[in-house]
């Protein structure tokens, strides 16, 4: 009965030797194939960092020195972008202002005077041109004239020689005749006045044709006088047209500069205005209560927080770990103010990797979703991994044992 009892005891313990057996070498198998075949992430691990809104805290400084006048708004207020919050005034650049406006006025003034006074002289110099024209027409006119008269002069002269010539025969004849006895002395006396008198004609055309001489060239000589003082008083008024033209020069240069300096002013004073420049809360506003009125340039007149639902998380990074990281690897992050838990990780994306230390350490951005179900706040603490990609457990397990190689 012994026997049975030991030799069933041996076959149980033998079946039981074969199943562990069995059953070891398939969970060894199991573990083979899951250190071969199953991936974990390899990544950069991330010791610390913060969340950073990508819109920071706008600070509102005073332009000018100037004096405040109003405030609009209230610490805590929501406000929209364009909203007026505070009005400072300047009374030097409004005097300032006003002084330009008025040099303003009067330079286009002087400068409109200016340019209708070179239109009249302009004019006036058309009008010489004229004269010029004029006088040249006159002066062919009155020598064409002169010229026929002196023609006619030697024309006549010309016909009162031959019969001069005739007067002259006849007289001398009669004159013989006369002496001889055979000539009455009233013929004789009307044949020397003949002569004489056609010999006065002659001369008195010769006067005039010397006389219609003289005319034509005093005519010149008067063209001549007016050409030259045509000529004078068109040169001085193009001289005045060209200092005129200078003057306009200078004007609109000065005018230019006005323009400038006004629109500058302009712009300055549109400044006293202090707007929001996007919606946000007023988390600081000038206390009059502590100080005057009196506004200092740079002075801090408002901040606002802007809401924003745009961060990126600010990490540092191992130095070593520098040469694996590349932009759009995938990033998970842990807050330390949410229990991750209850509330999950936070996914984003590696888009900048610092070329250069701060403080000792290399850093990178990591972008953020726009839409998550975490409130976040800039400042938050953050620690987690940056995804390099996927191994096998094998190959990881390697990779630690030649990394501790490397350390040591």
């Amino acid at each position: 009965m012994e026997v049975s009892n030991n030799y069933n005891y041996s076959i149980r313990e033998h079946k039981f030797t074969i199943w562990f057996f069995r059953s070891l070498i398939f969970i060894t198998l199991m573990v083979l194939v899951l250190v071969f075949t199953i991936k974990i992430n390899e990544s950069v691990t991330i010791s610390e960092g913060e969340i950073i809104a990508d819109n920071p805290q706008k600070d509102l400084k005073a332009p000018f020195d100037g004096q405040l006048q109003a405030i609009l708004t209230r610490e805590g207020q929501s406000v929209d972008a364009g909203d007026t919050l505070v009005i400072i005034i300047n009374r030097e650049l409004e005097a300032q202002k006003n002084q330009v406006d008025n040099e303003l006025a009067y330079l286009k003034a002087r400068a409109k005077t200016i340019s209708e006074l070179r239109s009249s002289l302009r004019t006036k110099l058309n009008t010489y041109a004229s004269s010029t024209r004029i006088s040249s027409q006159k002066l062919a006119l009155d020598t064409q004239l002169l010229e026929r008269h002196m023609e006619m002069t030697a024309y006549q002269a010309e016909l009162m020689n031959s019969r001069l010539q005739s007067a002259k025969e006849k007289y001398e004849g009669d004159s013989i005749l006369y002496h001889k006895n055979m000539l009455s002395k009233y013929e004789f006396n009307d044949a020397r006045d003949s002569y004489l008198s056609l010999k006065e004609s002659i001369v008195q055309l010769e006067d005039e044709s010397m006389t219609y001489g003289g005319e034509k060239q005093l005519a010149r000589n008067a063209y001549e006088k007016m050409e030259n003082e045509l000529i004078l008083g068109k040169l001085e008024l193009e001289e005045n047209l060209n200092t005129l033209h200078q003057t306009e020069i200078e004007l609109e240069n000065q005018i230019k500069q006005a323009e400038a300096t006004y629109t500058q002013l302009t712009k300055d004073l549109a400044l006293q205005y202090i707007t929001a420049s996007e919606k946000g809360t007023v988390n600081f506003l000038f206390n009059t209560k502590l100080s005057s009125n009196l506004i200092l340039k740079g002075d801090l007149l408002v901040s606002i927080a802007p809401e924003t639902s745009n961060y990126y998380a600010k990490v540092s990074v191992p130095e070593k770990e520098l040469p694996f990281l590349e932009k759009g690897l995938r990033a998970r992050l842990k807050l330390n103010a949410f229990n991750q838990y209850g509330f999950g990780t936070l996914e984003g994306t590696l888009d900048f990797i610092a070329e250069r230390k701060e403080n000792e350490l290399y850093y990178a951005h990591i972008k953020l979703p726009e839409n998550n179900d975490l409130t976040l706040r800039p400042g938050y603490a953050v620690r987690g991994e940056i995804i390099l990609k996927r191994m096998s457990i094998y190959q990881v397990f390697i990779k630690k044992i030649f990394n501790k190689i490397d350390g040591s």
